[in-house]
């Protein structure tokens, strides 16, 4: 391997924020809590290396914060016009319940749908990055069932009638409680989330 192709692979390394080359002082690798988690390849590898599910855990709190925050924007401010996308995502979802692999598509447009009626575009880019990535673990996506899909519209329903209602607070509560609750179905470990650790029993 040639000196260029290293220099230019250390480089890289160093803009992701994986090590540090300081020169006369030679290469180091930085603690994982200074890696830069939304670069695509260092977010897959560590979903992909994720044995403990940590790293799940705090992306579905990134989620519940900034969708739960989206929901409420998008009550407070939301046309008949953007509610129509979010309902006809919500029809097709009832729709899809005996078909998971199919259902599964349409949850994510249904939650897109409410952070593109949101307006906030910062926030809607890092969940989708996030969250994209989070999509390729089997981990964290399951085996969809009829049962859990059903479970997951009831979510899906409330947030709906919280956004028709106008309903902020309401809505941001729904999101954040949905987001969780389908988590806490599918998460392959006995070990619980922290904020239903009083809940184990």
């Amino acid at each position: 391997m040639s000196r260029t192709t290293i220099r230019e692979a250390l480089k890289l390394l160093q803009e992701k924020r994986l090590i540090r080359v300081r020169q006369g002082l030679g290469t180091t690798v930085l603690p994982e809590d200074e890696w830069d988690l939304l670069d695509p390849v260092v977010l897959a590898a560590t979903v992909r290396n994720d044995g403990e599910l940590g790293v799940l855990d705090q992306l579905v709190d990134v989620r519940r914060a900034l969708e739960g925050q989206m929901a409420q924007q998008t009550a407070l401010r939301a046309t008949p016009a953007d509610l129509g996308p979010i309902r006809d995502a919500f029809e097709q979802l009832v729709e899809e319940v005996h078909t998971p692999e199919v259902f599964v598509q349409s949850d994510v447009r249904f939650h897109e749908a409410i952070m593109f009626a949101s307006g906030n575009r910062l926030a809607r880019a890092i969940v989708r990055t996030v969250h994209g990535e989070a999509l390729r673990s089997v981990r964290y996506t399951g085996a969809p069932t009829t049962e859990s899909c059903a479970a997951a519209n009831e979510g899906h329903r409330q947030v709906l009638d919280c956004l028709e209602a106008g309903d902020g607070e309401g809505a941001a509560t729904a999101m954040s409680d949905h987001i969780l609750d389908g988590w806490l179905r599918r998460r392959p470990t006995r070990t619980p989330h922290p904020d239903h650790a009083s809940t184990a029993s």
